[in-house]
């Protein structure tokens, strides 16, 4: 009886252990959906990408808090996720470069007979 209620025990505690929840939501900017933007869960390893509609779905632990949004060209965002399932976020642009410089080296072999 005891091991049938250890196995019990166990069970659920590896239920509630494990338990996770899906987390959808859009990345957008004000020139629209932003595709390929880096979606984090804080503190785990488990992150996605958007896909071309901005969109997003990840599988992540209950005790997930925070999500972290980044992308090259905008200011990273963090969102607390305090009970919901689905979330928008509008990403802003960082400073635009205003120059940039492109470098090349060529080599070259001659051949003589």
């Amino acid at each position: 009886m005891r091991r049938v209620l250890l196995f019990a025990f166990c069970a659920l505690f590896a239920q509630f252990a494990m338990a996770q929840k899906t987390v959808t939501g859009t990345v957008s900017s004000d020139e629209g959906p932003l595709e390929g933007v880096t979606v984090l869960a804080k503190g785990t390893t488990i992150g996605g990408f958007t896909d071309s509609r901005g969109q997003f779905s990840l599988e992540v632990p209950n005790a997930v808090e925070v999500l972290v949004f980044s992308y090259i060209g905008y200011k990273e965002e963090s969102v607390d996720l305090a009970g919901k399932n689905n979330v928008s976020v509008n990403m802003t642009q960082e400073s635009i470069l205003d120059e940039v410089v492109i470098t090349g080296v060529s080599q070259g072999r001659s051949t003589t007979k």
